[in-house]
């Protein structure tokens, strides 16, 4: 990773529910970033829909073994998570890619409204 320009997060996506801690060999892999963020050699971090390790509906992460995204790319509709508790810090800037389903979410009470 301190040799990569960009780290792709995508290990855990929404279909996992409530706070939920990594595992190995995730959880290590994810403290090695964190380790280099520290030393400022990180590479730019994207996340896949929310970085791994934050609820999808409360922002709420189970530890702290959660890498700080730069930029994460949501599809479809902006999760809840990525607006309050810690998700909203972890997430950096939030850019929602449409997948087509704009006409049936818009149909949705949303969780959090802006």
């Amino acid at each position: 990773a301190a040799a990569a320009d960009v780290l792709l997060d995508g290990i855990l996506g929404i279909g996992a529910s409530g706070p939920v801690a990594l595992r190995s060999p995730a959880r290590e892999v994810v403290d090695a970033v964190r380790e280099l963020a520290r030393d400022q050699r990180a590479p730019f971090v994207v996340a896949v829909d929310l970085p791994s390790g934050v609820d999808p509906d409360t922002g709420g992460v189970a530890d702290e073994h959660v890498l700080h995204a730069d930029v994460t790319v949501t599809f479809g509709g902006v999760k809840a998570g990525l607006l309050r508790g810690p998700g909203a810090t972890l997430a950096g800037r939030v850019e929602l890619v449409d997948v087509g389903i704009g006409d049936e979410l818009a149909a949705v009470e949303p969780l959090v409204r802006t």
